[in-house]
């Protein structure tokens, strides 16, 4: 018999399905091959003999129940592939909750260039697939499976709808369905002669599982481990499976069953698992030999808690952990929770709470980890459990819903957070809360609100006044002072007053690290970057973005290293920016706020127009103004605005500048921004004002775009942000250049130029310049730049 495809422990147990492996292998070129058979078909196994030959080729993803979210399954295909292909950064972009009118975007363009860059093609094998069979995102995940190039898929599934139709008939794909993955009446044959050489048993198993492989699996156990099983075979076919279960758990070393019924509750476990919780067993000895054959338990490659029961048996093993007495189930659930919390494991530390007698226990325990999510910033493990079908009765309560409203604003869904907190308070309106919260939850919620108002620059005076009254009421518990503190360091930010904004936001960042808020640290650490860099105080932000990456909150240490990218973007230093917001849009993107969101996407856009890959820095684009759209922020929409507005004069498209600007009322909002009473902080007016430049400069308004330039540099100089200064002037001489006024364009170039000094001179001085570096090739290869020294700093920061 054929035995490459197993390894030595293996031989034993399993068959070689070597007609089905060397099948896959055939068709490895295929964009897909889908194994759609019922559960107990073999997949898994095919799918484990598969990968075990071809580990250089292929990366391991398992799905479960709880891959509800397409950020969490994206987040850990990415891992997938990093565990795989060391350094691997394919981001993909996802924005699946917000507006519900608007179908969750996603876009795998990334993930498929940096595939591209690898040295062979990669077969991603995924098992389970069907539990992605109701996720709103299904039909975008079904496009990629489509893509062709280096990315092949081998998926397994008990669901056809899950796949379409069209994609399984295609006929470069590959469908293998039960008829051909069901046993061969030889391969049952070579199985069960293992322990059985009488051909009347063989022939009525055939007979009765008809080649299932689970059920002549289990007819081998039993074989072996009952050998006077002929007389149970009398029974009809959807009897005897349960039947048989039943009889061989019962047959088993006590310390085995024990382990089983124990554990049956979890998720999944491993070794340390067991060894604190089930008694009267010596797990280590135990667990290798209910892994043979794979019928009591199985593996799962990629997670540290790798044994989980099998499906087909997890019922049986159910009703014995039921039928243990109130007080021992109790003691069960209690320690692996503990255990669990301990190691970090909080999400499976749910699941293990949800078998507890206590709602109130439940409760408790679940709760406690929301806190927990919020105070370290592991928003993804929160929303994947405010997502979780499995204890609705928890969803409903109003701890979880002011989770959930916290969650929305922290990550940049604004309207939908708006919504959410007016259910919440109920007859008490937003305003009442504002002024006079009575209890705790109106306490949050006005600070939710204000943290709303502030993304959307709503930010009155009157406003400012009632936050500073709350941090003195007595229904503002601490953390919601931190938070208060760092809204009102915000405000003074963006009016420009500097000093004040530092104080609020250190007094913000020491009250959160005397509570243990680690998120609510790196925001305030997020805002004293953004200062240092709006004065100018390059070195002081390096050093603080440095001093956080030990942070111990995956966000809050993702909201600086956004500050970071943004850093040296400006810097032109893009290729580092880029490598860090690729690492962000694999793992953190969706749950950043929206400023930093915002951050990313600049950096990611300006990258792949270096590139010179303008349909792809389209799409992020699209991806970007969707985004913006669910936030309700001033600041991001002006992000993506002017982003589309840079595009639109690299393209030279000035109808499609027209009808944007048409479409924003652009005129309106530079009147807006330039207004000195303007409310918006001065990025979003820098923003805003800069898209109506581009614009009369693509109408070919010259003059205008001039004097509308001129209005801004003195805005900036009344208002004091010196880091803008260099760039600012550097607009008045690019709109010549574009204007075809080269000599005047160039004596403007070195009126500036020597204003400076040759080490204030780097790339990302005419980053905000949509064809700036061709102007600066041209002055330099043109001989038109007077200072020697400053041509020297120029072809060193890379033009010419």
């Amino acid at each position: 018999m054929e035995t490459r495809w197993l390894t030595h422990d293996e031989h034993q147990h399993l068959v070689p399905r070597q007609r089905i492996l060397e099948q896959l292998v055939r068709w490895r070129h295929a964009p897909l091959r889908t194994l759609l058979a019922p559960m107990g078909a073999g997949k898994t196994t095919i799918l484990r003999q598969y990968y075990q030959h071809q580990q250089e080729t292929c990366v391991w993803l398992s799905l479960s129940e709880d891959d509800v979210s397409a950020s969490h399954f994206l987040r850990r295909l990415q891992r997938a592939f990093a565990r795989q292909f060391p350094g691997f950064s394919g981001a993909v972009l996802c924005h699946e909750f917000g507006d519900p009118r608007q179908p969750p975007y996603l876009m795998f363009d990334l993930l498929q260039q940096a595939v591209e860059q690898l040295a062979h093609p990669v077969t991603v094998i995924v098992d389970d697939l069907q539990f992605l069979d109701k996720a709103s995102w299904r039909h975008s995940f079904l496009e990629l499976l489509q893509r062709t190039g280096k990315l092949h898929w081998l998926v397994a599934c008990t669901l056809r709808s899950t796949l379409s139709d069209a994609l399984l008939r295609q006929p470069d794909n590959l469908l293998l369905t039960h008829e051909q993955l069901y046993f061969t009446e030889t391969e049952q044959q070579q199985f069960l002669q293992r322990e059985t050489q009488h051909p009347e048993f063989i022939s009525r198993v055939r007979a009765l599982t008809l080649g299932w492989p689970a059920g002549v699996k289990l007819a081998q156990t039993c074989a072996r481990e009952m050998p006077d099983l002929l007389d149970q075979l009398e029974l009809q076919r959807h009897e005897l499976f349960a039947t048989l279960v039943e009889k061989l758990l019962a047959r088993l070393p006590e310390p085995a069953r024990r382990l089983l019924i124990q554990t049956a509750f979890l998720e999944r476990f491993n070794l340390d698992l067991c060894q604190r919780i089930v008694r009267g067993c010596d797990a280590a000895r135990v667990i290798p030999g209910l892994l043979e054959g794979r019928f009591w338990l199985q593996w799962q490659l990629e997670h540290p808690l790798g044994y989980h029961c099998n499906p087909l048996v997890k019922q049986h093993l159910l009703a014995g952990f039921r039928q243990l007495p109130d007080q021992e189930r109790e003691r069960l659930v209690a320690g692996a929770c503990g255990w669990l919390t301990e190691r970090g494991f909080r999400l499976e530390g749910c699941l293990a709470a949800s078998w507890h007698e206590d709602d109130a226990v439940k409760r408790e325990y679940f709760t406690r980890n929301l806190m927990h999510w919020m105070h370290q910033g592991d928003f993804s493990d929160l929303h994947q459990r405010l997502l979780s079908p499995r204890y609705p009765e928890l969803l409903t309560s109003t701890t979880v819903r002011l989770s959930r409203c916290w969650l929305l604003t922290i990550c940049g869904h604004l309207l939908e957070a708006e919504t959410e907190i007016a259910r919440v308070l109920g007859e008490v309106t937003p305003e009442q809360a504002l002024h006079d919260p009575r209890n705790e939850v109106q306490a949050t919620c006005a600070v939710t609100l204000a943290i709303i108002r502030c993304h959307q620059s709503r930010m009155d005076a009157g406003l400012v006044d009632r936050l500073r009254q709350l941090t003195r009421h007595p229904r503002v518990y601490s953390v919601l002072r931190a938070t208060l503190l760092w809204l009102l360091a915000e405000h003074e930010l963006a009016q420009s007053r500097f000093g004040e904004a530092m104080n609020l936001a250190r007094q913000s960042e020491a009250l959160a690290l005397e509570l243990g808020h680690i998120n609510m640290v790196a925001m305030a650490r997020h805002t004293q970057i953004r200062l240092h860099v709006l004065t100018n105080d390059t070195p002081a932000a390096l050093a603080l973005c440095q001093d956080s990456t030990s942070l111990n909150s995956p966000m809050g240490r993702a909201m600086i290293a956004a500050a970071h990218c943004d850093l040296l973007m400006s810097l032109g230093r893009l290729s580092e920016a880029h490598a860090i917001a690729q690492t962000l849009v694999a793992e953190s993107l969706p749950w950043l706020p929206a400023p930093c969101q915002s951050q990313v996407h600049r950096c990611l856009i300006r990258y792949q127009l270096q590139r010179g890959e303008r349909d792809l820095a389209q799409g992020l684009l699209e991806h970007a103004e969707a985004v913006a759209l669910t936030t309700g922020s001033r600041y991001c929409q002006s992000v993506a605005l002017l982003e589309q507005f840079r595009l639109a004069v690299l393209d030279a498209a000035q109808e499609r500048a027209q009808a944007l600007a048409h479409s924003v009322d652009l005129e309106q909002r530079v009147r807006q921004a330039l207004d000195s009473h303007c409310p918006w902080d001065w990025q979003t007016r820098l923003n805003w004002t800069l898209s109506g430049i581009f614009h009369l400069s693509l109408s070919q308004q010259d003059r205008a775009a001039a004097s509308l330039c001129q209005q801004l540099y003195a805005l900036n100089i009344e208002r004091g942000t010196p880091a803008q200064l260099l760039p600012l002037a550097l607009v008045l001489p690019w709109l010549e250049y574009r204007a075809g006024h080269l000599t005047t364009a160039f004596i403007r170039l070195n009126e500036v130029l020597a204003q400076t000094t040759p080490e204030d001179i780097h790339s990302g001085l005419f980053a905000e310049l949509p064809d700036g570096s061709e102007f600066i090739a041209l002055a330099l290869t043109s001989a038109r730049i007077q200072d020697r020294n400053h041509r020297q700093a120029l072809l060193q920061a890379g033009f010419g």
